[in-house]
């Protein structure tokens, strides 16, 4: 199910018309996973020894926490794009505190959780990735350098 958002991080690209291998946005949505991925391993677990269960499973929506729990996945690297955005989004507070973030950084988390939203949707509704926004993704492409996931590790 595509807004379950748990397991396998490439699944959104993978369902468009177009190759995955010539696809550009499955590169963007592939690092971005890799890069909040990262961050999320590097400073979660210096919240505490219950950090999975606190920060992690207690964090996603119903929906993602069932299918956590049915499937058994128990690291950051089974979780989806939507779900490694919604528990940095979710823990945004905790994670300020250890990290040095700009001032922006939660409203570019914001801003991709839209974007990948929108591709899920027109996904569905079985459009190719061409009619998705572009200028959102050349946007967030463009500040790759700025991403607030690659500070602070």
């Amino acid at each position: 199910m595509p807004n379950e958002g748990i397991a396998d991080s490439g699944r959104v690209a993978r369902r468009s018309c177009r190759s995955p291998a010539t696809n550009p946005m499955n590169d963007i949505l592939a690092l971005a996973a890799a890069e909040v991925r990262r961050f999320l391993e590097a400073h979660l677990p210096a919240l505490g020894s219950e950090w999975w269960k606190q920060h992690i499973v207690d964090r996603l929506t119903f929906p993602q926490q069932r299918a956590l729990t049915e499937r058994g996945l128990k690291s950051l690297a089974d979780l989806d794009l939507a779900a490694l955005l919604r528990v940095l989004d979710q823990n945004w507070y905790e994670l300020t505190q250890r990290a040095t973030l700009p001032r922006d950084a939660r409203s570019w988390v914001r801003e991709l959780q839209t974007v990948r939203n929108k591709l899920v949707g027109l996904i569905t509704k079985g459009r190719r990735f061409k009619s998705c926004p572009r200028n959102q993704m050349k946007s967030i492409d463009g500040h790759r350098e700025r991403w607030p996931f690659s500070f602070g590790s």
